[in-house]
């Protein structure tokens, strides 16, 4: 069912994509010398990341967006990073020997 929702936003964008390029040969706003395009930028007339999202939201649970990926928290990481050193598996840098330091 997701990949057939998939399939389904994909045709939709390449439908919006012939749309958008008849769209940019002929349809503006204003008149006379301040016409402009309607759609500046394809994603305007069709945002395919966003319809994907959706539909890989509704089928994967803890599906999370590049966006979520990409949020680094520190506060999160310094835990991590004092529970790994405390259990021994990381060395702090200036808990390091000089011929470990050199090695990297």
């Amino acid at each position: 069912m997701e990949a057939y929702a998939l399939k389904d936003a994909y045709l939709s964008k390449l439908a919006a994509q012939v749309a958008f390029f008849n769209q940019v040969m002929k349809s503006t706003k204003g008149s006379g010398n301040n016409t402009r395009l309607v759609y500046d930028r394809f994603d305007k007339l069709y945002d395919y990341e966003k319809a994907v999202t959706k539909i890989r939201s509704q089928f994967e649970p803890d599906f999370k967006t590049n966006e979520e990926k990409q949020e680094f928290n520190f506060a999160e990481k310094l835990r991590e990073f004092e529970a790994l050193k405390k259990a021994g598996k990381i060395k702090a840098w200036e808990d390091r020997t000089e011929a470990e330091k050199k090695i990297l």
